[in-house]
């Protein structure tokens, strides 16, 4: 009989946050599991190759304190995550970039007001060029907030 073949790790930037994240929050493939009502093996899958299924990103994300775009591979972030997915997330990043270019952390009533109002902005919105165009608009946002 042929020895299984073990499956090779198919991304392994994916697979290596999995494991560290596990790792340092204490976390069993046991318990996540039970989680997601999936079998140890999966998440041993998780772990070992990193391939998440779509459905299980955001929750997983949310329990290894990441952002649910860490968890798809590079190559496949615009065919797994939705138009809406996307621009929250580039939203949040620009915000996270225009804090550390400004030294600061807003408040978090006024970063949460920020990401919803410039979500709003753009939703459905052929007009999103960029993250320069989103850090342009916290920029006036917060001149605004701070007078």
């Amino acid at each position: 009989m042929a020895k299984k073949e073990k499956k090779r790790n198919i991304h392994p930037e994916v697979a290596s946050l999995v494991n560290r994240r596990i790792e340092e929050l204490g976390l069993s493939n046991t318990k996540i599991a039970e989680r997601f009502k999936v079998t140890p093996q999966a998440v041993s899958g998780w772990r070992n190759r990193g391939e998440i299924g779509k459905h299980y990103i955001f929750g997983l994300a949310k329990l290894l304190q990441v952002r649910p775009m860490d968890l798809v591979p590079k190559e496949e972030k615009w065919s797994v995550l939705s138009d809406d997915e996307l621009l929250m997330e580039s939203i949040v990043l620009a915000v996270e970039e225009f804090e550390a270019k400004h030294h600061r952390t807003l408040p978090s009533n006024i970063r949460a007001r920020a990401i919803t109002t410039l979500f709003l902005k753009f939703h459905g919105s052929k007009s999103y060029k960029n993250a320069v165009q989103v850090s342009d608009m916290l920029t006036e946002m917060m001149d605004t907030i701070e007078r």
